[in-house]
């Protein structure tokens, strides 16, 4: 019994680790001005009609109605700006096999034994140029 826990430990040594974020400084600043400018007309548009009582736009809403969708509006992006901060792709190479995990959309590994993989090679390349 203590032999099967020693063999499944050797099993799933992790040979390979590697975690991809978006950490590409172009990519940042379009995602930052998109989310500045798309939460900066929200919310001078609310600043406007809700503390100077300037109505906003041609066909305004009810400050009600302007509080709930540009709320909303700014939780969208405000959301959308933590999914970047937070997406990554792990994948892990163990003496059993390939696991590769795309956080925050799948929590757990999956796992791709390496009797099902036709061809595989350690190599450097771009993910621009290639």
């Amino acid at each position: 019994m203590a032999q099967e826990g020693l063999n499944m430990t050797k099993k799933t040594d992790i040979i390979f680790k590697e975690v991809q974020k978006f950490s590409q400084l172009w990519l940042w600043l379009i995602v930052v001005l998109v989310f500045l400018l798309f939460v900066g007309t929200f919310s001078y548009g609310m600043v406007q009609q809700l503390v100077f009582s300037i109505l906003w736009g041609n066909n305004p809403m009810s400050n009600i109605t302007l509080l709930i969708v540009g709320g909303f509006s700014i939780a969208i992006g405000v959301g959308i700006l933590l999914l970047f901060c937070a997406v990554k792709i792990e994948t892990e190479i163990r003496s059993d096999g390939l696991n590769i995990r795309f956080f925050p959309f799948h929590l757990s590994f999956r796992k791709i034994p390496l009797d099902e993989l036709k061809r595989y090679e350690v190599r450097t390349y771009s993910s621009i140029k290639e």
